[in-house]
């Protein structure tokens, strides 16, 4: 679990990723889907993909 901050960036790794302001002070969730591939959650609702080989959030 990570918590997004108040300009909606969250930390996954050694990066620093925008998802949103509108999630800020949420807790945001990262389950591995494939290699490299992550579901991006907020509790069961599914908000986007993020590729870990570039770092590109897909919807």
């Amino acid at each position: 679990m990570r918590r997004v901050t108040t300009v909606g960036i969250f930390g996954v790794k050694i990066k620093l990723l925008v998802i949103a302001s509108a999630l800020r002070g949420y807790c945001i969730g990262l389950d591995e889907e494939a290699d490299g591939i992550r579901a991006i959650c907020c509790g069961d609702i599914l908000l986007a993909m993020l590729e870990e080989r570039d770092w590109i959030i897909r919807e």
